[in-house]
């Protein structure tokens, strides 16, 4: 098969953000895929750690490479390209802290790193021959909404939304050299080795483990979101790289399902048992409610398997497992 053929091709595949949380299950999923190619990690280890990559380096020491470096050090990157015969980029590496507006700097940072270093990654990246250029950009990109589409209006409400949308500008480089794939993923949640709780899922499974109180805006029960397991995270970049040159120069939104608090509170319980919830009744909450469509995706071929109750089964194994390396402070 021709996929099969353009598998075995790939030397060299950059991926930023690799030891994050989504980067640290791409980086397996590649490993597994890829099996003669060289993963290239780059990352600033901010919010990812060296040992989210651990059981993957240790299993294929001659296939992975950590680099600890920051996106914006335009000559650090440049340097990578350089030493590296780097033929596949997957960009997973942002500034992610969507909402967090009291955090000083934030703004210039979502812009240095989502807009402007996305920019120069993609400007080098053509300057030394990469081929294949993937970019996981954001939900956020839009506003109030429901089965939105990848041309219906972005009206990004945060510094994160609107420089991710800005980075989105990459695909003008695109030609039939270098291919450049942009994905708009929902909501990521389930288990992976960076494993990471601030999205409402992951949240709800690792307090309802604990027992501790699950805090619910009840203005926000009903209102549907678009989710995307982050199994399906993974195979939706998979299959953009194995249909690259069908996809080129194109965007997709990627999402597993739409639901809402009520629903994941009763999975949620259905897992793990009663639920102590804290509803809370107040007319301030500001929420960006909206559901995106994935029609265009599933329309070719792309078929999502990850389900709400089965990635939190996979929560509650790992935390049964690595509970305490939770860092219980921050659940509170």
């Amino acid at each position: 098969m021709a996929e099969v053929k353009e598998i075995k091709e790939i030397k060299e595949i950059l991926v930023t953000g690799g030891a994050g949380y989504i980067g640290s299950a791409v980086v397996e999923g590649l490993l597994k895929r890829y099996i003669g190619s060289k993963i290239v990690v780059l990352d600033n280890l901010s919010k990812g750690k060296i040992e989210f990559v651990g059981p993957a380096f240790l299993n294929c020491k001659d296939k992975v490479e950590i680099i600890k470096a920051d996106l914006r050090d335009e000559n650090v990157i440049e340097e990578v390209f350089q030493r590296h015969k780097i033929d596949t980029v997957i960009h997973l590496g942002a500034i992610v802290d969507a909402f967090t507006t009291n955090r000083p700097g934030k703004d210039l940072e979502c812009k240095q790193v989502n807009y402007e270093a996305t920019i120069t990654l993609a400007e080098l990246a053509k300057k030394y021959g990469v081929g294949v250029f993937v970019y996981q950009s954001s939900v956020s990109v839009y506003s109030v909404g429901e089965e939105l589409k990848e041309e219906d209006e972005k009206s990004p409400i945060s510094a994160y939304g609107q420089y991710k949308l800005m980075g989105e500008k990459i695909l003008e480089l695109a030609d039939g050299d270098f291919k450049v794939v942009v994905l708009r993923p929902a909501t990521v949640f389930g288990y992976s080795p960076g494993f990471r709780y601030e999205t409402v899922i992951n949240l709800f499974a690792v307090r309802a483990f604990y027992g501790l109180k699950l805090p619910v805006f009840k203005q926000a029960l009903d209102n549907n979101k678009s989710y995307l397991g982050i199994h399906d995270n993974v195979k939706a970049i998979l299959f953009a790289l194995e249909n690259v040159d069908k996809f080129n120069q194109q965007v997709f939104n990627v999402l597993s399902f739409n639901t809402n608090l009520r629903n994941i509170l009763n999975v949620v319980e259905e897992v793990f048992g009663e639920l102590d919830i804290n509803l809370i009744d107040s007319a301030n909450v500001s929420q960006q409610v909206y559901t995106i469509s994935g029609e265009k995706f599933y329309n070719r071929g792309f078929k999502p398997t990850s389900s709400l109750k089965t990635e939190i089964l996979r929560i509650k194994k790992y935390l049964g497992e690595y509970g305490k390396m939770v860092d219980n402070q921050k659940l509170f």
